[in-house]
């Protein structure tokens, strides 16, 4: 035994031959029942050990046996199967544990030489053959390793802390020895089922260990636990919670769960079991409700822990996770077990990532994930989704630029839009479904939705494609309408298209966006098409118009047909619109002058993709030359009984007046350079006038007033 290179291990011990005068080749009680034992201390880096029986109950059977010493004498042990823990001098603490089947390897009459081999710390010995005890027989040979008592245990990084990102992971002995290194071990990734050493008694307890990925050693760790582990048992570890000491909020600490009893394969054939467990440090108690069975299969889990195994049918489930009440819907999820083929298959759900990023240094988002039994990266179960796009078109320079916040069911803050700006848009964007959103407008500089300036629930189904148009006035004066008349909403189209239904088309969703504008029609005037959209009013929207992507001319006129508001070209064509889809708003005021000058109004397209929104040119409605607002004075605005409409000397027109909903309420010629209109029998309120030459249409707005 012993050592002959001086280099490269922790303890020189000088090779020597140790000789037990007394040896024996068979039991002394032969015909007894009986194994004789005799010891050996031959690990060079062990301490002074005892050796202890504990699967029997026999206690302390070798007592302070040193390196280099054979025990005082044989033992003679009835032929069973034990338990000997190998133990430091003061018997306190468990190093090893293993079995000896004296039994099972038919060993009764013998006598035998146990003896502690190998190194207790590789790694400081040239990386030479670990710790054990060996059994040699009096027939000579191979010594016959005793089994080291063992468990298995899956480890998985559930930690979302980004200074925890990626780790290395240390188990160390009862004497500080590394058993194991777990190198570079990712956010979101597991082991497969290691062994581990274990006791029956739980008395082993070991340590693990978690460092920065540029650790060498335990020594750097940032966090040690202590583990104990039941022989034969399996165990699934999650590693989760906060090490920062700022940054995230709930800071829970930092921990390592473990669940003891953890399955490889399913019970019965066919089936999954799936064990859950919460690792969402800010996600409050939950339940979970499978729809499909109509059953809640988890209730009440807190973070931190475990539910048993489910006993799974193989199919594809439909998941949605609420809050401990049972009454607040949080998120929708597949799990496709079937899809997926986990016939047969243990695993581990985890909740996993942040409900509110935004007050966890932004790190994931909050999913559930499956951990297979191999290890391997966390398997993302599809969270329920619909698609939106948002487009800002409110007028209103008090709005012209806005945060967008959206609030999920239980407080959290989901996402955040900064800077959203008036006749801007974003691409469709992936939310989740199923669930109550409260979407929040706020200030510019606005930092959360504390203080919004406007907010709405919305809900939209699984694959669906929703728009909201952000429309209407928020400011209390200023606008007219006003704020009462016409207040700020989001306007929600379930319905809505990212693509054309039909290829080579253009499908064209109608928004009627323009505060002050009434009741109109959109009607195609080049190809012939006629009227597309009939009487859409303030805050409505069109059904999808599926039209041949060419260049096109629309006059938006009034409610009846009768009067042309204005013209637009639609080039879908020049603008390489095929197979899309888009939405064209109504957009700013027909008369800016009483909206304090805001945008006039035009036409806007949104696009699928998000950005500026895109003008639509407008055209003359006449080819002729066109009256402009420089050569008609109309007065006085506001009119009490009458309107005085001053034209050029040469020009013949007509003038039509509106009321709000679009309804034709006086029409005159105007024959002379000064006309005189009758206003007396029309209720107080504003209109919209129309004066049509032959050659265009102006139009504007006045006030009647008692």
């Amino acid at each position: 035994n012993g050592l002959i290179s001086q280099m490269g291990y922790s303890n020189f011990e000088p090779f020597t031959i140790s000789i037990f005068p007394t040896g024996r080749e068979q039991a002394a009680n032969q015909g007894s029942g009986e194994t004789d034992v005799l010891a050996f201390h031959g690990a060079t880096d062990a301490p002074t050990v005892d050796i202890a029986e504990v699967g029997v109950g026999a206690g302390t059977i070798i007592d302070d046996l040193n390196y280099g010493d054979y025990s005082a004498s044989y033992l003679s042990l009835n032929t069973d199967d034990y338990t000997l823990q190998v133990q430091d001098q003061t018997g306190a603490v468990t190093v090893r544990e293993y079995a000896a089947p004296l039994q099972t390897l038919g060993l009764e009459d013998s006598a035998l030489v146990v003896l502690a081999s190998g190194f207790l710390d590789p790694s400081a010995n040239n990386n030479g053959e670990s710790f054990g005890l060996y059994a040699a027989l009096p027939s000579g040979g191979q010594l016959i390793e005793l089994p080291m008592s063992a468990a298995t245990a899956q480890f998985a990084h559930n930690s979302a802390d980004q200074a925890a990102e990626i780790v290395d992971i240390y188990l160390v002995d009862p004497v500080g020895v590394t058993l194991a290194k777990l190198d570079d071990v990712t956010y979101q990734s597991a082991t497969g089922f290691l062994p581990a050493p274990a006791s029956i008694d739980n008395s082993l307890e070991l340590e693990a260990v978690v460092a920065p990925d540029t650790s060498t050693s335990p020594a750097s760790g940032i966090y040690t636990q202590a583990v104990t582990l039941t022989t034969d048992s399996s165990y699934v570890g999650i590693a989760s919670g906060i090490v920062s000491g700022s940054g995230y909020t709930p800071s829970q600490p930092f921990n390592i769960d473990f669940f003891e009893g953890a399955r490889t394969s399913s019970q019965n054939a066919g089936e999954v079991d799936v064990l859950v467990y919460h690792g969402a440090t800010d996600a409050p108690t939950v339940d979970v409700f499978e729809n499909t069975l109509g059953a809640t299969i988890v209730d009440d889990l807190n973070y931190g822990d475990f539910q048993g195994y489910i006993n799974a049918p193989l199919a594809d489930l439909d998941l949605t996770v609420r809050d401990g009440s049972g009454s607040i819907d949080v998120r929708n999820f597949n799990a496709p077990l079937a899809t997926l083929g986990l016939g047969d298959t243990a695993l581990t759900v985890v909740a996993s990532g942040f409900l509110d990023p935004s007050q966890n240094s932004d790190g994931e988002e909050f999913g559930l994930f499956a951990i297979l039994p191999e290890g391997g990266q966390f398997v993302r179960l599809p969270m329920q989704t619909a698609e939106l796009q948002i487009i800002h078109n409110s007028a209103d320079m008090a709005a012209e630029t806005v945060d967008l916040y959206a609030e999920g069911p239980a407080g959290e803050q989901m996402g955040k839009i900064d800077d959203v700006s008036f006749r801007t848009a974003t691409p469709f964007m992936e939310v989740p479904s199923g669930i109550n959103i409260t979407l929040h407008v706020a200030d510019e500089a606005s930092t959360d939705f504390s203080n919004s300036i406007f907010d709405k629930a919305v809900t939209m189904n699984e694959g669906s494609s929703n728009i909201i148009v952000a429309n209407g006035i928020v400011s209390q004066s200023g606008y007219t309408p006003d704020a009462s008349q016409a207040g700020f909403d989001l306007y929600l189209n379930t319905n809505a298209r990212t693509e054309a239904a039909n290829s080579g088309e253009t499908d064209v969703l109608v928004f009627h966006g323009a505060t002050d504008a009434p009741t109109v029609d959109v009607v195609e005037v080049d190809a012939g098409a006629g009227t597309l959209v009939d009487d859409i009013q303030y805050g409505d929207y069109s059904s999808y118009l599926e039209v041949a992507t060419a260049d096109y001319q629309l006059n938006v006129t009034s409610s009846n047909g009768q009067t042309t508001v204005a013209g637009y070209s639609a080039p879908l064509s020049t603008l390489n619109l095929q197979d899309s889809a888009i939405t064209v708003l109504a957009s700013g005021f027909l008369d800016p002058s009483q909206n304090s000058n805001g945008e006039a109004f035009g036409l806007w397209a949104a696009l699928s993709e998000g950005g500026n929104l895109v003008e639509l040119p407008s055209v003359p409605t006449s080819v002729d030359e066109v009256v402009s607002q420089e050569d008609v004075s109309i007065y006085p605005n506001p009119a009490v009984d009458q309107l005085t409409i001053e034209l050029p000397n040469d020009r013949q027109a007509e003038v039509e007046i509106y009321d709000m909903v679009g309804s034709m309420v006086r029409s005159e010629r105007l024959t002379s350079a000064r006309n005189v209109v009758d206003m007396s029998e029309l209720p107080a309120g504003q209109y919209i006038y129309r004066i049509k030459t032959e050659k265009n249409t102006l139009n504007g707005k006045v006030m009647k007033i008692k």
